[in-house]
């Protein structure tokens, strides 16, 4: 049987017993605080080296700390990190070995980083495989063949996560890395115990702990009762649960198994709040965080504060009196602030963009009960802050980077982004209806044949954690928002909580804020959003696809507006000739909300409509406004036109050359390379008038189509554009302004590459729009604001209401005047349509505007 004893340097030399005890000893004076400890980093990796002078004893050091990495965190954390400095510093074979073992130490802390660190080492025995292609090769395969599973492990665990799962389904204290760790290490110790976990049944673990009676065994004895703990807990049997738990956690406290201690605190607490005992369960819960304080360890931290937010909720008297607010909801309020505010530091700090997807996946499923909080507490902070952080900050992180990597040479901004996109690419989104082995297999060529551009990422991207961090912090966010003043403003910010929705109303002149809640959930929404898409694919196959289409919106609208309305309805008052700013949430994103009928009017003609992914997005774009124009060309706008597959832009081009003279660039069919070329005078508004196509699989592969033969994805745009001073990017493409919303924590979509290029505003489209009203449609929207008296929102706001009210004969003159080709085919279609013949939704309500107001 294997067994995990716990570190006694019985393993090392006389000599490696000294070096581990001074470099601990060290690490511990400085409270394995790494501002303290970086400077001095040369030394302790030297004496590492010195300790690790021959391969045998690099191995005594490895299985010493294969020891320290199960039952001493921060001990493991660092002492790991140091042997892996060692090793490459000596050019060892054990560089490896100190790879693997330095990521399971960083996921003892749940840190992001480790698959970087199984990357490294799964680099490394390739490239000794390319160099001894004979001697040892049947050794070597095998040791990459072990860093290929476990790298395959980490990426499907993230595959799996990166899910459109309710939250009702999520269990942050038991769904982690470190879980799936210490289950693969029960398997290794008791290889016939190995089955799915689905199968396992409670006398499956009380065997193995049948069979741990000796010291050396206690480390799977204890592992085993949270696993059966858990098991309990699924299974509703609470009493069970807490008995293991209790067991497991007396067990760890003995014999200090430093690892599994705060996560026995977590669990035992959460079970007894099963069964009423809230008192003990909050003092598990405050032992966990103050067991769990090291800054390390800020993932676990801020986890057991969220949950002892939920329990002092629980303990709230049923029915308040709203003139004397329990003392339960502030310190319950507290609890989910300290928590949030640890969490976003954590996340901060990650890299890996599907990793932190997940994280913030689960965190949410605390988000409901501290909004209700916040809400019964009047405080606008907190509700704010709570929304924001909840939202899709993959938007507001690389709005930042794009705005913080300008201090960088010209050609390191370019390599960055390209390092970025190779990155980014197989860690941001999964496309479910691959295979997990095909989207793995294409992740490790990435790995093996970008290494130098992954490598210079991790640096570059290392030294802006700082900023970076700083600039997603939901409560400076907040704050900044509520200090905005902006008048004759509104923002209508969204919350999908698990049963409930909210709706939250901030009037940004006054400063003055309105919530309230409908009674449907993220499951009502997510089945709307499922029909939507199935008869959307129905209606594309339609000989007419617009008769489909304006069946197909006039319901979904219908469906909205029948939730929707008698939360919207009391805001009218407040709206009339403002400018609403609404910030969607999940499926949310994907409907016209602008087009609601609300008290017999449409919601753009009561007021001014645009859009933003997050609160984050809207204040860097709005920090733009502020910016001189870097502008050297003698055109204000630079058109891009498919005139083959997109004809009926051509009468755009026609209405606009009379409007913008020479102030307009028209680019027909252009090849990537001329695109590129075509932006180096910098022009303030760029117009693709051409096809697009949106994948929702894999929205990194979604297109722009200059032409029948050149397309352009979305990683090319993200990957090489940079347009800081361009005002406005106008995509009259077909699905240009859709983004990938089903995993809640993030949003991704063409309009997110140009936010990220630095544009102000982004003009988009939520299905395939009918060609002839787009074109009429942006085109009055681009003669309105060449007048000066128009903003880019109110401009395309302004422009629906008039194709919404146009009438068929107007419409007839704008296609003799501007598409006098089209007129004999165009006119008959025209003349058989009701008048107006554009009110539908269907024709002028797929495009939107995000970004600034």
């Amino acid at each position: 049987m294997i067994t995990y004893p716990p570190p006694a340097g019985d393993l090392l030399t006389p000599v490696q017993r000294n070096a581990l005890h001074s470099i601990e000893k060290f690490l511990i004076q400085n409270e394995f605080d790494s501002r303290r400890i970086n400077p001095h980093l040369s030394d302790l990796t030297d004496k590492m080296v010195a300790a690790c002078i021959s391969e045998e004893d690099q191995r005594r050091m490895m299985e010493e700390l294969d020891r320290y990495v199960r039952w001493r965190r921060l001990h493991g954390y660092w002492l790991t990190f140091l042997f892996q400095q060692a090793m490459r510093q000596v050019n060892s074979l054990y560089f490896m070995a100190a790879c693997q073992l330095y990521a399971e130490a960083q996921i003892n802390a749940n840190e992001d980083l480790l698959l970087s660190s199984l990357e490294n080492a799964y680099n490394a025995s390739e490239q000794l495989l390319a160099m001894h292609e004979n001697e040892g090769e049947e050794q070597l395969r095998r040791v990459a063949g072990n860093f290929h599973g476990r790298m395959r492990r980490v990426y499907g665990y993230y595959r799996q996560w990166y899910t459109s799962r309710p939250y009702c389904e999520i269990n942050p204290l038991t769904e982690h890395l470190y879980s799936e760790k210490t289950f693969f290490d029960l398997w290794k110790a008791f290889p016939e115990q190995k089955k799915p976990r689905s199968l396992i049944v409670p006398d499956d673990y009380l065997e193995v702990i049948s069979q741990c009676k000796k010291t050396e065994n206690v480390y799977c004895c204890i592992v085993a009762r949270r696993f059966l703990g858990i098991l309990y807990q699924g299974q509703g049997e609470w009493e069970e649960a807490q008995e293991q738990f209790r067991l497991g956690l007396e067990e760890a406290q003995k014999v200090s198994l430093e690892t599994e201690i705060g996560h026995f605190h977590r669990l035992y607490g959460f079970a007894l709040s099963q069964t009423g005992q809230l008192q003990e369960a909050a003092r598990q819960f405050e032992k966990a965080i103050v067991y769990e304080s090291h800054p390390a360890f800020s993932y676990w931290q801020a986890l057991s504060m969220r949950e002892l937010g939920d329990l002092r909720m629980k303990m709230t008297p049923f029915v308040i009196d709203l003139s004397h607010t329990p003392v339960e909801i502030e310190l319950a309020m507290r609890a989910y602030k300290a928590g949030r505010l640890m969490f976003e530091g954590n996340i901060g700090m990650g890299i890996v963009p599907v990793s932190r997807a997940i994280k913030q996946q689960f965190f949410r499923s605390y988000t409901d009960n501290a909004l209700q909080a916040a809400v019964v507490l009047k405080n606008n902070l907190e509700i704010l802050a709570e929304i924001e952080a909840a939202g899709p900050r993959y938007v507001t992180e690389l709005v930042a980077e794009g705005a913080v990597i300008n201090a960088l040479p010209a050609d390191g901004q370019k390599r960055f982004r390209q390092a970025r996109a190779i990155f980014h690419e197989h860690l941001t989104t999964f496309n479910e209806k691959k295979a997990l082995d095909q989207d793995f297999s294409q992740y490790v060529a990435s790995v093996k044949g970008n290494r130098e551009a992954r490598r210079f990422y991790l640096e570059t991207r290392t030294k802006l954690t700082g900023p970076l961090t700083l600039a997603q912090v939901s409560d400076k966010i907040a704050q900044k928002v509520l200090a905005l003043r902006l008048p004759n403003v509104m923002f209508l910010l969204f919350h999908v909580g698990e049963e409930q929705t909210f709706g939250t109303l901030l009037d940004c002149g006054l400063g003055k804020m309105w919530t309230g809640t409908i009674g449907f959930g993220e499951r009502y929404w997510r089945a709307q959003h499922e029909s939507y898409q199935k008869a959307l694919e129905e209606a594309k196959g339609l000989p007419d696809p617009s008769v489909g289409m304006i069946q197909l919106l006039d319901k979904l609208l219908a469906s909205y507006e029948d939730v929707l309305n008698p939360l919207l309805e009391p805001f009218l008052p407040l709206l009339k000739d403002r400018h609403l700013k609404i910030f969607p949430r999940l499926f949310l994103n994907e409907v016209p909300l602008h087009a609601l009928s609300i008290d017999g009017k449409r919601l753009i003609e009561y007021c001014n409509v645009s859009y933003a992914q997050t609160l984050g997005l809207f204040l860097r774009v709005h920090q733009y406004q502020d910016q001189p124009h870097k502008s050297t060309s003698s055109y204000r706008m630079l058109m891009i036109c498919d005139d083959k597959s997109a004809p009926h832009y051509q009468g755009a081009i026609q209405h606009l050359n009379h409007v913008y003279t020479k102030n307009l660039r028209v680019v027909q069919n252009p090849s990537w390379q001329e695109f590129v070329a075509s932006l180096r005078s910098c022009p303030t508004d760029i117009f693709f008038a051409c096809h697009g196509k949106y994948n929702p699989d894999d929205p990194a592969a979604s297109k722009l189509f200059f032409s029948k033969s050149d397309e352009v994805t979305f990683s090319k745009l993200f990957s090489e554009l940079d347009l800081a001073g361009c005002q406005c990017v106008t995509l009259g493409a077909c699905e240009s302004g859709l983004g990938r919303t089903i995993v809640t924590a993030e949003y991704l979509g063409l309009p997110i590459a140009f936010f990220a290029a630095g544009v102000r505003y982004v003009i988009g489209s939520l299905w395939e729009v009918n060609q002839l009203t787009a074109a009429m449609l942006l085109s009055h929207h681009y003669e309105l604001l060449q007048t000066g008296q128009y903003t880019i929102p109110s401009a395309l706001n302004e422009a629906q209401r008039v194709i919404m009210q146009i009438s068929k004969d107007q419409v007839i003159a704008w296609i003799r005047a501007n598409l006098p080709n089209r007129v004999n085919r165009l006119e008959p279609l025209i003349r058989r349509m009701r008048d107006p013949p554009f009110s539908n939704p269907y024709y002028w309500a797929g495009f939107y505007v995000a970004g600034d107001v």
